[in-house]
């Protein structure tokens, strides 16, 4: 589970794209793909998203439909913003419409979402967590809910030193 605010969210949005470009190699059959290293990710909750970090634009809706589509199909998302944030709350929604997918695994598509915190008025980022708006409450909500659709098993432990991964050319995301 990713859980990040503001450009933090930004960057967490490109790790998760890009892990479902890596995938696992079995040295002893290189030429049969290992699985993603995305599908250790149980779900993104993102706290008012940048999309423009330093004159660099993160093209997310991009890199969750097109470049890593496995994203928009396996991995929940949940967009946070408060409820006097018009620019926020237009992106998180758009997102919403973009990302929800009928059939995605493990319900997805209802997993996907978006949050105004009531009273949060112009409050972004990490400014949502005060106690008083229970954003955590909210927040922890929906985690507990996508792992009992996820399931509580773990992954498949990976020893990292013995299965190798391809590396994944950053060029595929928009940046040189």
């Amino acid at each position: 589970m990713l859980v990040a605010a503001g450009d933090g969210a930004a960057i967490a949005s490109l790790f998760i794209a890009s892990e479902w470009k890596r995938q696992y190699v079995d040295p002893l059959n290189p030429f049969k793909p290992g699985p993603y290293a995305g599908a250790d990710i149980a779900c993104g909750v993102w706290l008012t998203m940048k999309t423009n970090i330093k004159g660099n634009k993160f093209m997310v809706n991009d890199w969750f439909t097109n470049v890593a589509p496995q994203v928009q199909e396996k991995v929940p998302m949940y967009f946070v913003y408060g409820d006097g944030d018009t620019a926020a709350k237009t992106f998180g929604a758009g997102m919403v419409k973009l990302l929800k997918v009928k059939g995605g695994a493990k319900g997805v598509d209802s997993l996907t979402g978006d949050y105004s915190v009531a009273k949060a008025k112009s409050l972004a980022g990490v400014d949502l967590l005060k106690d008083s708006l229970e954003t955590t409450k909210k927040i922890s909500q929906y985690l507990e809910t996508v792992m009992d659709k996820r399931g509580l098993t773990p992954p498949k432990k990976k020893e990292s030193d013995k299965q190798p991964f391809v590396a994944v050319p950053i060029e595929k995301f928009g940046f040189r």
